[in-house]
């Protein structure tokens, strides 16, 4: 039976800097209809707050034989003079695990700046959904 991956959640980032604080909120969410045979993308997102701070989260999915589903991926935090365009990596989270079959799953992640005198940080809060979807004949 084919599954489909449900993600939901939201992402909060605050940049934080000696002249100023901005706090940016973002709801997320996204799906796939999943497969055995490649992983497929299931939420791919970038996020800036405060002009200074970006985050990247990218998330893959795929099915296992026993209707359980793997879903991989990385959040990452960078933060520069630009947020569009930096490449100072400051934060970085692996994500891997198993979403057992008719079941949802919450994921929290937190990321900081690592940068003494920096409060600079991301909360990506999700829940994961694995149902079966019907094939049509």
């Amino acid at each position: 039976m084919a599954r489909q991956i449900f993600v939901t959640g939201s992402l909060d980032i605050s940049d934080d800097d000696q002249s100023s604080f901005e706090w940016c909120h973002y709801r997320l969410s996204g799906s796939a209809a999943i497969d055995i045979d490649e992983p497929v993308e299931l939420l791919q997102v970038t996020k800036v707050c405060g002009g200074e701070v970006r985050v990247e989260l990218d998330l893959k999915a795929i099915a296992l034989p026993n209707g359980d589903a793997r879903v991989t991926g990385t959040a990452k935090l960078y933060e520069g003079v630009s947020g569009f365009t930096t490449t100072d990596l400051d934060d970085q989270e692996n994500i891997d695990f198993l979403l057992s079959a008719d079941q949802s799953l919450p994921l929290k992640i937190k990321l900081e700046n690592q940068e003494v005198d920096s409060d600079d940080l991301a909360e990506i809060k999700l829940t994961f959904e694995n149902v079966a979807i019907e094939e049509v004949a």
